[in-house]
């Protein structure tokens, strides 16, 4: 079902959000970069600065979960 989910979705472990996981409407997303292991800082560096990185760290710090819906990401 994760695989062949239609929106994207991904693993990943803590500390330091490091990808698990990633289905292939997540891998459409980021162009089939290679991000299993590697921190999503590490990964997405061009994330910097639009709010992503933090919105990470909230979700583990309270544990609420994130569902976006027309997000834009430059």
């Amino acid at each position: 079902m994760f695989e062949q989910a239609p929106g994207f979705m991904t693993l990943m472990r803590e500390p330091g959000h490091v990808y698990e996981l990633t289905n292939a409407a997540y891998q459409r997303l980021i162009g089939q970069r290679q991000v299993i292991g590697k921190s999503v800082r590490e990964a997405l560096p061009e994330l910097e600065g639009q709010g992503f990185y933090e919105l990470l760290d909230q979700v583990c710090e309270t544990g609420e979960p994130y569902r976006g819906q027309g997000v834009k990401v430059a």
